[in-house]
């Protein structure tokens, strides 16, 4: 009687691969494998067969509200599946504000701020930051009346740091604007003009380290900000490599909140 005998792939691993492992492998020239699974019953299997990165998305409309399709959950229905989420974080008193990003095309020619009262009011008992990206909505006579609007449902507006052309896409850097007295909120997106308005990802649009010297602005812009506010948050939007939370150490550094900064990571890709 003869066997065959073949070489079955890569075994499970023993230990998890952590976000620090895996430009180490780069570095080793190891393969990285990467999954994304639709509901967590193919996350845990790929988790089991040793796949490095497993991305889980479960679908609110088919694995809770029973549907055939992914598209059909309502606002209501899907913030309905996201606040248990969000109990978890504030009772462990992690959770800060919820971002509510809208898209360039949503704009006064076309839409109407009141389009925002339904989730605003569905989200009322959180503190809810909204950021425009249609510049027409702080420019001439719009300006106020937004502001108004965000400040009588006690919502945050989103301040940005964007590059300083004048597209539509792009909000004004120039803006500072408190609508609710217990919170300011300042988003960074770099400040490349030309990756802004012509990336075709928002890994092209948003890749920018700041420098030391344009954290020494953020750094002076957040305290007048905390000036009028309570709290100030301050987010960097900026995806490629560690350059957000190593802005963000920088940032704490010019405030005079650490003493010293840990070594920024290698390229991962």
């Amino acid at each position: 009687m003869s066997s065959t005998s073949f070489d079955a792939g890569p075994q499970t691993r023993d230990a998890k691969v952590s976000l620090l492992e895996l430009p180490r492998m780069k570095q080793r020239g190891e393969k990285i494998a990467a999954v994304t699974a639709y509901d967590a019953p193919s996350g845990r299997l790929a988790d089991i067969a040793g796949v490095d990165c497993v991305l889980v998305g479960d679908s609110a409309a088919m694995t809770l509200f029973g549907s055939t399709t992914t598209v059909t959950a309502t606002m209501d229905e899907m913030l309905r599946a996201f606040a248990p989420s969000l109990e978890v974080l504030r009772r462990a008193e992690k959770l800060g504000v919820l971002l509510l990003q809208l898209s360039p095309a949503f704009s006064p020619r076309k839409h109407k701020l009141n389009e925002l009262e339904n989730v605003l009011q569905l989200t009322g008992d959180f503190r809810v930051a909204v950021e425009l990206r249609n510049r027409n909505w702080v420019e001439g006579e719009e300006r106020e009346k937004t502001l108004d609007f965000l400040r009588e449902r006690n919502a945050i507006f989103v301040n940005v740091d964007a590059p300083p052309e004048k597209h539509f896409t792009i909000m004004p850097s120039e803006l500072n604007a408190i609508t609710n007295s217990d919170t300011a909120y300042l988003r960074l997106h770099g400040r490349d003009s030309r990756a802004y308005i012509t990336g075709r990802t928002v890994a092209a649009r948003f890749n920018y380290n700041y420098s030391d010297a344009e954290i020494d602005d953020v750094a002076a812009r957040s305290k007048r900000l905390a000036r009028d506010g309570k709290e100030v948050h301050v987010v960097f939007n900026n995806n490629a490599r560690d350059y957000a939370p190593h802005a963000a150490l920088r940032l704490r550094k010019a405030l005079g909140q650490l003493v010293s900064l840990p070594p920024q990571a290698a390229e991962l890709f």
